[in-house]
């Protein structure tokens, strides 16, 4: 690869990033920031690749800007990759990281970190679970989660079990949103990452987040 001739790719590029949020809204706030998912419930479905995990990470990122404390209460079988994480500007040592074995502990786990109001945002990570199927109690837990997240306005993002369930996360959703990942062709290795609603109980689905980011080094 010539890499004088990547950067200067990249330099063309002005607008590409490193995942970090464009804010490209240039009045209000972005629909898809801390600052709009504060005492809001929010499903992230599953997506092409790292979509998902790249459109979270640019709301963390944001959190975290905002002096709040983020805890990530996920099961044992799977997390995110550290190193891909730092590179997009997070901070991991200030990510609370809790795994545990079942639904019904991670739920009551979120619970405890939200009514201490000690954080500020919390992923509900039920996709890294070995058993993928809700607990009996799960709904009545997501009501409590609910009900505390408003309490709190804490951020409260569930990575749930399957694409396309919503039973998964029950009514109480506030929010539940797709990503998408298309390549470009320059620069190289970049890719156009895309956050759409397919529910927001606030009435504003049309909008959709769109933006330019480049892979991490070992993929390009």
């Amino acid at each position: 690869m010539n890499v004088a001739r990547r950067l200067d790719e990249l330099l063309q590029a002005r607008y590409i990033t490193r995942g970090k949020s464009l804010r490209s809204f240039a009045r209000g706030i972005s629909p898809w920031s801390y600052a709009a998912l504060q005492g809001r419930l929010v499903s992230l479905l599953p997506g092409a690749m790292n979509a998902p995990f790249t459109a979270l990470f640019q709301v963390i990122w944001d959190a975290q800007e905002e002096g709040e404390t983020v805890a990530w209460v996920g099961g044992t079988q799977s997390c995110f990759y550290p190193p891909d994480v730092a590179r997009l500007g997070v901070d991991l040592n200030a990510i609370t990281v809790i795994r545990l074995s079942a639904d019904k502990d991670i739920w009551f786990a979120a619970d405890t970190l939200i009514r201490s109001g000690a954080v500020g945002m919390v992923v509900i990570d039920l996709a890294s679970l070995e058993e993928r199927r809700p607990s009996k109690n799960s709904l009545a837990l997501q009501h409590r989660l609910s009900g505390l997240a408003r309490t709190h306005n804490c951020a409260v993002i569930i990575l749930p079990f399957h694409q396309n369930r919503h039973d998964d996360n029950g009514v109480l959703v506030s929010l539940t949103v797709k990503t998408s990942k298309t390549p470009l062709s320059l620069p190289f290795g970049a890719y156009q990452l895309g956050v759409t609603p397919q529910k927001d109980k606030t009435g504003t689905s049309n909008w959709k987040i769109e933006e330019v980011c480049d892979a991490p080094d070992g993929l390009c």
